[in-house]
């Protein structure tokens, strides 16, 4: 019986911390979505492909077909960046007429367990112009929130 104790004492951590690595994914995802709604919703377009920092890889990456379903209601419709047609334009490579706009989420730092900050651009294919922002994050009642959007470049 105390071996078993011993080992259920000396494994709790472990499992604690996988509980925290998972919670924590989940909630990077819904910050995510909190900033693509946010940039969305600054940005009327025809379409709007996405991308999502690969922390692994270090590089933009599609986000994963269960994070688009969350944001299915937008209009006219979201696609992942893969679907761009072309190294800039912004035309769906399946139909080669949407021209959109192209949004980033970068790298997401965490001030505390309510607080975030992260990364993100915006690339408009019709008239070529580019901004970086900075967008702090706060969950407030159980839901993430972009609480101040800081224009870091503009071109």
């Amino acid at each position: 019986m105390r071996i078993a104790v011993l080992l259920f004492l000396l494994l709790m951590p472990a499992v604690t911390t996988l509980a925290d690595d998972d919670a924590r994914a989940t909630q990077e995802d819904d910050i995510r979505e909190a900033v693509f709604r946010h940039q969305i919703a600054a940005r009327k377009s025809d379409a709007y492909f996405l991308s999502v920092l690969d922390e692994e890889r270090e590089k933009p990456a599609d986000p994963a077909d269960q994070f688009l379903k969350r944001l299915a209601d937008i209009a006219p419709h979201v696609c992942k960046k893969s679907d761009v047609g072309g190294w800039i334009s912004a035309v769906d490579a399946k139909d080669g007429h949407e021209v959109g706009s192209i949004f980033h989420v970068g790298k997401i730092e965490w001030v505390s367990d309510i607080l975030a900050t992260v990364d993100g651009q915006w690339l408009d294919a019709r008239g070529f112009s580019l901004e970086a922002h900075t967008y702090t994050v706060r969950k407030t009642k159980g839901r993430w929130k972009v609480t101040k959007d800081q224009l870091d470049l503009q071109s």
